[in-house]
């Protein structure tokens, strides 16, 4: 547990430089990179390491997390683990070099060369081991029943497996050249996984938070309603190519908003019970925990909002997606603070990590913001530059948003690495 997470932490330091060079060259006022294809390197490293190496890898931890109490094959979960590293290593050397055409594609963008692709094969290797290793027990009968997170990390498992097989019923039915294609379908798939993972954690921190009581059949039944949508949508793969399109995000959205919709009033109920019991202030705003929480919930809500009556093909994408994915994170930073207690690891800083998930919550919000007001204006994505005053001042904006949030996601990696790199052992 203690490797996986040093191993998504880790991944946002980079994640984190590319983010800021992306970010400062979208802003009007300082224009960071001179040249648009080092700005397109940029957007393809930050992403595929903020949305495809920290969440699988954070993964990995909860994995190990829901699995500490039963017997496993922890050589399996090694051999997984350094698989992993060797993916990342080699993802994170061709993207710091710039090795490659970038193609700028949704959730898995690519850099086209044979390191850079080497790097995530060697990445999906290690997490297939390690879905197996932890599954391992589970299907052999061992746990007669399962509780919320170890259920909830079996079905994300499953997920990812359909999300990396559907790779190859991409190829099948669009051929292997065309990378747009080729990929985007299965990286649509992987955000069941991602969603059910966030889910997960959000009881985690509900119950450590305010010890509140959950229908647990309920929830499971709501976590397979990801599984079963996840598992239909290879066969948009038999379809014409222009049909795909539309099909996958249809079934994104209903797929995905209507279970989490759900499931977040559960959890926003049992919040609810704690301020029935305790009161709005008696809440435990100062724990990073909590707070990550409540912060998860409303990126999600502000999120879901933008996307619910359709998106065209400007800046309101990206302010969706970082609310729906920025809360993703938001939960796992807080799920972070629990792995140190459950490793008996002191946080570095207590200070740091109360301000922390306000800093990154609330810089996400402002990104939002400034990118749905340029994207009210019809402004492009993925664009090096804005001439038109109002969107440059809305671009301005998600500029001062993405410097809290930097500073947000900084002040938690820092604090998140000092911790463990003091108590190595």
């Amino acid at each position: 547990m203690y490797k996986w997470l040093f191993f998504a932490v880790f991944s946002l330091v980079f994640a984190g430089i590319f983010a800021f060079l992306a970010a400062m060259t979208r802003t009007p006022a300082v224009k960071l990179l001179p040249r648009a294809d080092y700005f397109q390197v940029s957007i393809v490293a930050h992403v595929i390491f903020s949305l495809v190496v920290w969440f699988l890898g954070f993964m990995g931890a909860l994995w190990c997390y829901s699995a500490i109490k039963r017997k496993s094959n922890w050589s399996q979960w090694n051999t997984g683990f350094w698989l992993a590293v060797v993916g990342m290593s080699l993802l994170a050397v061709s993207s710091l070099i710039g090795l490659g055409q970038p193609t700028l594609i949704d959730y898995v963008p690519l850099l086209d060369h044979p390191v850079y692709f080497a790097g995530l094969f060697f990445m999906s290797l290690g997490i297939t081991a390690t879905i197996a290793a932890y599954a391992a027990p589970i299907i052999k009968g061992e746990e007669r029943e399962l509780d919320i997170p170890s259920y909830g990390m079996l079905v994300a498992g499953a997920i990812i497996i359909v999300a990396f097989l559907s790779v190859f019923f991409s190829a099948v039915s669009n051929g292997y050249s065309n990378y747009r294609i080729l990929f985007w379908g299965p990286g649509h798939i992987i955000q069941f996984a991602n969603t059910v993972a966030m889910v997960v954690v959000w009881f985690i921190l509900l119950d450590a938070s305010l010890g509140s009581r959950v229908n647990k059949d309920l929830v499971k039944k709501l976590l397979l309603v990801f599984l079963f949508v996840a598992l239909a949508l290879p066969l948009i793969f038999f379809l014409p190519t222009p049909q795909q399109t539309r099909l996958f995000t249809l079934g994104m959205g209903y797929g995905i908003g209507i279970p989490s919709f759900f499931l977040g009033i559960i959890v926003a109920y049992g919040i609810w019970q704690g301020i029935e019991k305790n009161g709005l202030r008696g809440l435990p705003w100062k724990s990073p925990p909590f707070a990550s929480l409540v912060l998860s919930i409303a990126l999600l809500g502000v999120g879901g909002a933008i996307g619910v009556p359709g998106l065209e093909s400007n800046l309101r994408v990206p302010a969706h997606y970082h609310g729906a994915l920025g809360a993703v994170t938001m939960s796992f930073m807080g799920m972070t603070y629990l792995i140190l207690q459950k490793l008996r690891i002191k946080v570095f800083s207590e200070k740091v990590a109360r301000i922390q998930p306000y800093l990154y919550g609330l810089g996400l919000l402002v990104i939002i913001i400034g990118l749905f007001w340029a994207g009210s204006y019809g402004a492009p994505r993925k664009a090096f530059g804005y001439e038109d005053p109002l969107t440059a001042l809305a671009m301005n904006i998600m500029g001062l948003g993405a410097v809290i949030a930097v500073l947000g996601g900084a002040a938690f990696v820092a604090n998140t690495m000092l911790s463990l790199l003091k108590n190595r052992n």
